[in-house]
């Protein structure tokens, strides 16, 4: 009797051993976040959970799994792909024991101010709150000491007044920079993650034009003009993601003038006469380079290719660098 219990007694232990050992061996999804931003991807690690928080990656070297996600969340191989996998993943851990995936939540799917999904591998599964970002036109209330915007604050609209106490108008045929930004509803910052291509809505004032732009690490600069005189209406420009034409910003009560003496005579002065201040910035804002220049154009050779905010005086323009 006290033969067969010994024996009975080690065979239970041996079957707990091994379903202990398998269960250390299942494979989960792991992530950081709880919430994110349509349009941004996030990362996620498959593996076997070991002790506490640690991962067992001898256990879940070389096994098969299938990563689940729901309500159109892309499941993509890295962080730079653009060949999407749509609500399963087939893949095989590699040796290391850990495999990474990048999910995104579409920006075109996001028709409300919030959404739910839900990932997993096997049974496990995480429920995730997915925020549709915001964005504003701003103007930069900090800077460090290159000039580079460190807050930002909304506005949307021009004053009705100079300093003076003069009408504010823009010039006529003549570019206007605007700075735009996205926010994180989520930490209520700049959202850095937020690369998204920006084009003019059609609800923008007739005569009122802008070339299209691209968000990157949320900030970009909108370059607009009117064509016509804005002297005693109002005129307004609004802008869209191009993937989602919900979310939208607009910047208003902009008078446009073709009359030079419209201008406060200090502003004149500085537009049109030579020597003046310059600046060449990115399209984020930062500033690239400043001085005075005796030219009305600004020598870009010496630049890196890509696309620039020349300002000279109170005038801006846009010059690609090839």
């Amino acid at each position: 009797m006290g033969t067969l219990f010994r024996k009975t007694t080690f065979a239970l232990a041996a079957v707990l051993l091994s379903a202990q050992s398998a269960m250390a061996n299942v494979l989960e999804a792991f992530t950081d976040a709880d919430s994110i931003v349509a349009g941004t991807r996030f990362p996620v690690y498959v593996s076997a959970r070991g002790e506490g928080d640690s991962f067992d990656l001898e256990g879940a070297a070389g096994q098969s799994y299938n990563l689940f996600a729901t309500n159109n969340v892309a499941i993509y191989q890295s962080k730079d792909s653009n060949q999407p996998t749509l609500k399963n993943y087939l893949g095989k851990i590699g040796p290391s024991g850990v495999d990474t995936l990048w999910l995104e939540y579409p920006l075109e799917y996001i028709q409300t101010l919030t959404d739910h999904f839900q990932i997993g591998v096997g049974l496990t599964n995480h429920f995730l709150t997915v925020f549709q970002p915001l964005i504003t036109f701003a103007k930069a209330t900090t800077t460090d000491k290159d000039g580079i915007p460190l807050t930002w604050e909304p506005v949307n609209h021009d004053p009705d007044t100079h300093e003076d106490g003069s009408p504010y108008f823009q010039q006529t045929n003549t570019e206007v920079a605007l700075t735009l930004i996205a926010i994180s509803p989520i930490t209520m910052g700049i959202c850095k993650e937020c690369d998204f291509d920006i084009v003019l809505d059609f609800s923008t004032s007739a005569g009122v034009t802008a070339e299209d732009a691209k968000l990157v690490d949320g900030i970009t600069t909108i370059l607009l003009r009117s064509e016509k005189d804005f002297e005693t209406e109002t005129a307004s420009i609004s802008v869209c993601v191009m993937r989602n034409s919900n979310i939208q910003a607009t910047y208003g009560n902009m008078h446009f003038l073709n009359k030079p003496s419209a201008l406060p005579q200090a502003e004149l002065s500085n537009a049109l006469s030579l020597p003046a201040a310059y600046t060449v910035m990115d399209l984020q804002g930062r500033i690239i380079r400043k001085g005075v220049t005796h030219s009305a154009d600004i020598d870009m050779s010496s630049f890196a290719a890509g696309s620039y905010i020349v300002k000279i005086g109170t005038n801006y323009r846009k010059i690609n660098v090839r």
